[in-house]
């Protein structure tokens, strides 16, 4: 066929009959349909010499009666092409969605004589978007009672770990310093630490760990650890760094973030196993666009900007799309020993720091995990060592306030071997009928959060009205940042989480007797 040789209108009848589109010529004067492809028939199940002739308004499904009618006011009263998502009806009464262009064919006057109906079938588009987000919400529904059961379980260990690690550091206090059996408790004070330490990453993992701020050059931290992260991955492993000449500074918890880097370090290592191979970890400067945020694990919610980075990679054996889904859960493992833990912690770490992480992997080509953190205006390391020694108590009365029998105990038996006079109270309750009664007989009050009857908040509030000038030291299995959530804006001596040891502990109470 001739290129310049217009095409027939038999050529354009056929495009308009197999188009997958649905067309319909509608008289502008009745609101009519004039005739219409064989798509439309098909599709609404309704034979062309019923449809031909036809209110236009029939095709459309009630609920979307309104929509139209307004949609063809604006369209003749502009004389623009309009577009919509709107509801076709099968002769079934079945709702068909659509995306609909309204245009129109005009005389040499410019009159309307014809208007043309053009419908798209979306319905499978829309379904497959309200599946993608009824799964993202099913993940992150997942995600969030995960996260709970995560904190919670923390809580409950930690109180246990409270007559572990309490009894462990009052039986080395009153031993002998030649005891054989100093090295058998200082064993079972080093296990309750390790145990307290997982519960660490537990709270990590459910995004409320207790972050001690600071300004610090994620270059630096890696730096500082190398001879830690070398000890601890693989002697067949070879690590190599890239970091950034400038300072990449954010602003954090350092701990948490050691945390972060050591248990990328580890994982890698797991996945390299017993083969030799090679490990990196890069540091440096990114813009993230909303697109790039869009395509991390927890970016989607993030402001667009600069963010640090600290990136891991390893040669092992990679980890396939079903298993990428999974990886960041807690408890989630492909190793033959392991606890699942390690990525669900820096997946808690980086969301608790509005930060975000990136995977790419495939089996058989390793895995880079890379970690985002918002860039903030460098100030310096922050990780103070506070080894001032704690000053003699002078019998001060400390009202001492938790429902676990054996936190109470062991609290009890710490303050006493320092010199306090302690009274004790089973609960919130308990505590403020106590402290009503004599409210200046207490130097302070050292208070659990989760009670009860009334919980160490209410407690602490009700206290407050009655004696404003009290000190209150709050403590919980939980961090600090979740446990005095309802306390922002609002002055309080101070928080102390659980497991504590004894230094730890008469140290915040002193603190916040001298404040």
């Amino acid at each position: 066929m001739d290129e310049k040789q217009p095409l027939s209108q038999e050529v354009y009848k056929q495009f308009f009959e197999e188009a997958p589109d649905m067309f319909a010529s509608i008289d502008p004067g009745t609101a009519t349909i004039k005739y219409c492809n064989q798509t439309l028939c098909d599709r609404l199940g309704i034979d062309r010499g019923d449809l031909v002739g036809r209110p236009l308004k029939d095709v459309y499904h009630p609920d979307s009666h309104a929509q139209m009618s307004e949609l063809f006011e604006t369209f003749v009263a502009t004389g623009r092409a309009q577009s919509e998502h709107i509801q076709l009806v099968t002769a079934k009464g079945e709702p068909i969605d659509v995306s609909l262009r309204v245009s129109s064919h005009r005389d040499s006057e410019g009159k309307i004589i014809e208007s043309r109906s053009i419908w798209r079938d979306v319905s499978s588009e829309l379904e497959v978007k309200r599946l993608e987000l009824e799964l993202h919400l099913q993940h992150a529904q997942k995600m969030e009672s995960l996260a709970l059961l995560a904190g919670g379980i923390a809580h409950d260990f930690n109180n246990m770990l409270v007559a572990i690690l309490g009894n462990a550091s009052l039986t080395l206090l009153e031993l002998p310093k030649e005891s054989v059996v100093r090295s058998k408790i200082k064993s079972i004070e080093t296990a309750a630490q390790r145990a307290a330490d997982l519960t660490k990453q537990l709270l990590a993992y459910s995004g409320s760990a207790n972050h001690e701020q600071g300004y610090f050059d994620l270059s630096k931290v890696v730096e500082e650890m190398g001879h830690l992260l070398t000890v601890a991955i693989s002697r067949k492993v070879v690590l190599t760094y890239d970091l950034a000449p400038e300072p990449v500074s954010v602003l954090g918890d350092i701990t948490q973030i050691r945390q972060v880097i050591m248990n990328l370090l580890t994982n890698g290592s797991d996945a390299i196993g017993d083969r030799s191979g090679l490990m990196t970890i890069r540091t440096g400067l990114q813009f993230a666009d909303p697109e790039y945020l869009q395509g991390t694990v927890i970016g989607s919610d993030l402001e667009p900007g600069f963010y640090g980075f600290l990136e891991v990679s390893d040669t092992g054996s990679g980890v396939s799309a079903e298993d990428q889904k999974k990886m960041f859960d807690p408890f989630f493992t492909t190793k033959a020993k392991g606890h699942g833990l390690g990525l669900a912690a820096v997946l808690g770490i980086v969301k608790a720091h509005k930060g975000s992480l990136a995977v790419y992997s495939e089996p058989g080509n390793g895995t880079t995990i890379k970690t985002l953190f918002p860039v903030q205006e460098y100030a310096g390391v922050s990780d103070p060592q506070d080894d001032a020694p704690l000053r003699k108590a002078n019998d001060e009365r400390v009202l001492l306030v938790d429902d676990e029998e054996h936190v109470r105990a062991v609290a009890k038996q710490i303050l006493e071997h320092s010199g306090f006079q302690v009274t004790m109270a089973v609960d919130g309750r308990d505590a403020l009928a106590k402290f009503s009664e004599n409210p200046h007989d207490f130097d302070i009050v050292l208070m659990d959060i989760s009670m009860p009857h009334i919980d160490g908040v209410a407690a602490y509030k009700a206290m407050r009205k009655i004696r404003s000038d009290c000190k209150v030291l709050l403590m919980s299995g939980y961090s600090e940042q979740q446990a005095t959530n309802s306390l922002t804006g609002r002055s309080f001596g101070g928080f102390i989480q659980k497991p504590f040891q004894t230094v730890p502990l008469l140290r915040a109470v002193v603190d916040c007797l001298d404040r």
